[in-house]
């Protein structure tokens, strides 16, 4: 079984209000021509995508959970 592979583009860590971080990330998005917005089910993804509907009409986003892998 193959995995996709993500890349960072861009990161614009930082702490903003709901909206400005919906905004950047939508922002980034088209900046990059991006596939997608990955959200982090288990840091909020649900939160995420419901903030990144409400700041526009139109966007791709994938949910993901992600665990740290030991050495």
């Amino acid at each position: 079984m193959t995995r996709p592979h993500g890349y960072v583009l861009a990161d614009q860590s930082g702490r903003y209000p709901p909206t400005e971080w919906a905004r950047t990330a939508i922002a980034l998005y088209r900046q990059h021509k991006a596939d997608r917005i990955v959200a982090e089910v288990n840091n909020g993804g649900d939160m995420v995508e419901a903030t990144i509907r409400m700041s526009t009409r139109m966007f791709l986003q994938q949910s993901a959970r992600f665990t740290r892998q030991g050495n």
